[in-house]
């Protein structure tokens, strides 16, 4: 299984500034630790939260499948995502006895190409969070033609990623993609806890007296 790796390495092999004396630890969410929002309320697009990078020849699109953002989309977007995760469900369980990881962070990931037959390479995304930098720990792919590392314009080729589940998806991190890197992923927590909030405030005026089902 390939490890994470610090981000202060990462940074002193490319020159750049070194880390800080007092890392933040990496540990269990504050999403674990709360009540999931029910299903059903949120009106979020994949658009909304969608992490793109765009490079001379290839765009990247990455949204995290965790279940607690999965409930926080409209309904059409919640059932499709949960429906495509779920259909390979076997494959992402062989992918996690592989890496040895229980409950890894997925990712689905969608490469589309800007020109013909443009070639890319799966390995090269990584994460950078709580200043840990992450590589992919298996990759399930979705589209037929993945393995051929190749894509067209109106083509795309998809996959879910493993994740180590350290990756605090609750908190800003970057996204790097064949070398251009994004930190969009910032915004979109904050559109997730507001939709949270809003989504909560709608189940509570529903159901004064329950909680909210995990």
């Amino acid at each position: 299984m390939k490890r994470a790796l610090p981000v202060a390495l990462i940074l002193v092999a490319c020159g750049g500034p070194p880390a800080p004396d007092n890392p933040a630890p990496v540990g269990s969410l504050l999403a674990q630790e709360r009540p999931l929002p029910p299903a059903g309320y949120g009106t979020l697009r994949q658009d909304d939260i969608a992490v793109r990078i765009q490079t001379a020849n290839l765009q990247m699109q990455l949204l995290p499948l965790d279940e607690e953002i999965l409930r926080l989309l409209a309904s059409d977007s919640y059932r499709s995502l949960t429906a495509l995760r779920d259909s390979r469900g076997a494959a992402i369980e062989a992918a996690k006895e592989r890496a040895r990881v229980a409950d890894p962070r997925l990712m689905f990931v969608t490469i589309f190409g800007k020109q013909p037959q443009v070639r890319f390479d799966p390995q090269q995304l990584f994460i950078a969070s709580g200043n840990v930098f992450f590589r992919p720990l298996e990759i399930v792919p979705l589209s037929p033609g993945w393995s051929e590392q190749r894509v067209s314009p109106r083509e795309q080729a998809s996959a879910i990623y493993l994740f180590e589940p350290a990756i605090r998806l609750f908190e800003p991190f970057d996204v790097q993609f064949e070398g251009a890197i994004s930190r969009q992923w910032g915004q979109s927590v904050r559109r997730l806890e507001d939709e949270r909030s809003r989504v909560l405030a709608r189940w509570r005026a529903e159901n004064p007296d329950s909680t909210p089902p995990r």
